[in-house]
């Protein structure tokens, strides 16, 4: 199916992660310098703007891109694809981030969506990480949709048929077997909280 298709499913303002196992192609960066690259997508007084919005340093537009760091060159994918338009369309974009860099990125697509309307397409197989981050998931098999789903769903049975069970879910219904009244979290500060509160 073409992208397109995919970026209909979703609202502005709304991060969407497609699930799916057989596809495992990163997003590249040309081999050029940085700053031609961008001045060839946008202004500068547009990257820029961009820029500030993603907490990316200015300087780094002096940087060859061969020489960026793993965050920085999936921030300055993302900057580009930002300057392009409102659509935001990452592929196993968390792959190589510690965990520190994750949770940067997640408040990063959080803004996006949420303060500047941003349509963002995560293709996946790492629920956990979006667990806590999406407000749709679609499960693709054989590249058709065979699910679609809310982060309300994340406790229905018949989604794990298709996916691996999330560890924080695995652990709330084992809990809740041996009779913890705990809520269906799915952000681990969150079930903390709840621990603590038994």
């Amino acid at each position: 199916m073409e992208i397109n298709y995919y970026l209909n499913l979703a609202s502005f303002g709304e991060i969407i992660t497609l699930l799916n196992a057989n596809h495992n192609k990163e997003n590249k960066l040309p081999k050029v310098t940085l700053k031609e690259y961008l001045l060839a997508v946008a202004s500068q007084e547009k990257i820029l703007k961009v820029f500030k919005m993603l907490g990316i340093e200015e300087q780094v537009l002096e940087k060859h891109v061969n020489d960026l760091v793993s965050l920085e060159e999936k921030l300055i994918v993302l900057a580009t694809q930002l300057l392009k338009g409102k659509e935001v369309i990452l592929n196993y974009f968390e792959k190589g981030l510690n965990e520190k860099e994750r949770i940067y990125l997640k408040r990063i697509l959080r803004k996006l969506a949420h303060d500047y309307k941003v349509k963002v397409l995560v293709f996946t197989n790492d629920l956990e990480f979006m667990l806590d981050l999406v407000d749709k998931i679609i499960i693709l098999e054989n590249n058709e949709i065979v699910k679609t789903l809310t982060n309300k769903d994340f406790y229905n049975e018949d989604v794990f048929k298709y996916i691996d069970m999330p560890p924080i879910i695995s652990f709330v219904k084992k809990c809740q077997k041996t009779g913890k009244k705990l809520d269906n979290y799915i952000d681990v500060s969150e079930l903390l909280k709840g621990l603590y509160r038994l």
